[in-house]
């Protein structure tokens, strides 16, 4: 069967939300479905699409975000679907899967399959409180919504977010898992802290969606600075000299930016708890891979955090993105950190009940169910 996958993501070259619908095709077409994809072309080709190719994977490209990215936002809808369309037309998949890091990036591509008959399930990645649409694109998504074959999420919550956005029941909607990056340990280990103890922001230098301004604010009224805390920057992105430049100003001398690293495995094996301050998500990978690691977090409550992370169980749940209940939390979590070890044993637990130890061979089975 002809298969299509179609990523929106126009803001990095690669993230975490590409790991499940590209998981996906890549045994897909192991097992003998022919497939193609259509990606944002950058000046470097992602690791993750050379991947895809050695797979046998077909590579169709668009234009990134930019100047020229720009000017096709300014277009009619029917203009801002023309690389759909081409690539739908050269193609002509049995089926399209849309994969979007946000509510509204893959509408005009669910538009074009359903004028041309072509079934499609988009894979929404997050939601966000601030993306309600206005009334006429509003119809649009709904027309986008109600035609597709399966909804995915990755969270009950953005699901019930954009039913709310829409003013839409969305009975097609399915809430799936996304991958992670680390070798499962069969057992966690437990870093000493004759060093103090270390905390680990993990995820790409994005203020607007990861709040890492949140969390540098927020340690500068924290106890923990003054108490031997230190916090790890894990990730790159296009606001590092910012957030060094923030960390500086506020006079932090209890944080490092480390970049972007590989070995998951290697972080947890030397913090203690996660931070991560994110404005609006998913289910942030970071999350996932700290809990299989048996380490507690401090979560903002957006997104599908707290359907993963219990507060005062299995970490800490802030109860909004803001730098004031950040502080509040990282108090609480502070105060708490003899217990960090036997909750970090029960985040583990948790997520070994919750999660699939497979999530793209999970979600793979979904599709197939989908296509028959």
């Amino acid at each position: 069967m002809k298969l299509a996958f179609v990523s929106t993501m126009s803001n990095v070259p690669w993230g975490g939300s590409e790991e499940l619908w590209a998981g996906a095709a890549a045994r897909l077409a192991d097992s003998g479905h022919d497939v193609s994809s259509l990606v944002t072309r950058w000046p470097s080709t992602p690791a993750g699409i050379e991947s895809l190719r050695a797979r046998r994977v077909r590579i169709e490209h668009f234009p990134r975000s930019g100047p020229v990215g720009r000017a096709l936002s300014r277009l009619s809808g029917r203009q801002r679907g023309a690389p759909y369309r081409r690539f739908l037309g050269k193609i002509k998949p049995a089926f399209v899967v849309v994969s979007q890091g946000g509510t509204g990036d893959g509408v005009n591509c669910m538009l074009e399959c359903a004028e041309r008959g072509i079934p499609y399930a988009p894979i929404v990645q997050a939601n966000s409180e601030l993306w309600w649409p206005e009334d006429g694109v509003r119809n649009l998504w709904i027309r986008a919504y109600r035609g597709a074959r399966r909804i995915f999420f990755v969270s009950h919550n953005n699901a019930e977010l954009l039913e709310c956005q829409l003013g839409l029941r969305l009975d097609n909607k399915v809430v799936v898992s996304n991958p992670w990056n680390i070798r499962i340990p069969d057992s966690t280990s437990w870093p000493l802290d004759n060093g103090g103890y270390r905390l680990a922001c993990v995820a790409r230098l994005d203020i607007h969606a990861k709040g890492q301004d949140l969390l540098l604010r927020s340690l500068a009224r924290a106890k923990l600075t003054s108490q031997g805390g230190r916090v790890s920057f894990f990730g790159n992105g296009a606001q590092i000299d910012g957030l060094r430049s923030l960390a500086t100003f506020l006079g932090l001398a209890n944080v490092s930016f480390e970049g972007q690293v590989s070995d998951i495995n290697a972080v947890w094996g030397a913090h203690h708890l996660l931070v991560l301050p994110s404005r609006f998500e998913g289910s942030p990978l970071a999350l996932n891979e700290a809990m299989w690691c048996g380490r507690p977090s401090i979560v903002t409550d957006v997104g599908g955090n707290r359907e993963l992370c219990e507060d005062g169980v299995t970490g800490f749940v802030c109860r909004a993105p803001q730098v004031g209940l950040l502080a509040e939390a990282l108090d609480r979590a502070w105060e708490a950190r003899a217990r960090w070890k036997e909750m970090g044993a029960a985040a583990r637990a948790s997520i070994d009940s919750k999660a699939p130890r497979d999530p793209v061979g999970a979600f793979c089975e979904i599709l197939r169910d989908v296509l028959h």
